[in-house]
């Protein structure tokens, strides 16, 4: 391999278990970092899908990324190297547009995409809107299906308990024990 001292990138990295990372390098050049991003891996709902986006593209600016035929954005102002929140979606078919930041509806970028149930999906901006090489890459974790009236709560009724309220049983004849002398 390469000796230390010739790395390209030189970053301490601290993992939590039971997490999924991903690691993107970004930039070009002398500008070149590490950007690291926990991935959401909590069970969804029945029918639902979970979507962000990560802006790796130097060139882009910040922008918006919306659905096609909707003035409403699901993301604003994505700056070069952020990650923006999650967002859960119904499963289904999305023609998503990237868009300049602030009021310019102008599609720089239309992409369709089908979100599978039970998916986390994290949207990377790439490439370069100048040369028409930005693209969206989409990177996938499975997560578990959560059902029941916690996951959905609309499915249960008014009037219906979420959950069963749990009366304990009264204790009779319990001697207390001293407290130690301290």
């Amino acid at each position: 391999g390469t000796p230390v001292e010739e790395a390209v990138i030189d970053a301490g990295l601290d993992f939590d278990p039971g997490q999924a990372y991903e690691i993107l390098v970004t930039g070009g050049g002398d500008d070149l970092e590490a950007t690291i991003t926990g991935t959401d891996l909590r069970p969804l709902a029945q029918g639902q899908a979970r979507l962000r986006v990560i802006n790796a593209s130097p060139d882009a600016g910040a922008f918006d990324v919306g659905i096609a035929g909707d003035e409403e954005n699901l993301f604003e102002g994505i700056d070069f190297r952020d990650a923006t929140d999650y967002v859960v979606l119904d499963a289904g078919d999305y023609s998503l547009e990237v868009r300049p930041g602030g009021e310019d509806m102008t599609v720089a970028l239309q992409s369709d995409a089908t979100l599978e149930e039970g998916v986390t999906y994290d949207l990377v901006a790439l490439g370069r809107p100048d040369d028409q090489t930005l693209t969206l890459l989409a990177l996938t974790a499975p997560v578990a299906i959560q059902t029941g009236d916690v996951a959905t709560p609309e499915a249960a009724s008014d009037d219906a308990a979420i959950a069963e309220t749990v009366v304990p049983e009264a204790i009779e004849d319990v001697e207390a024990s001293p407290t130690p002398a301290g």
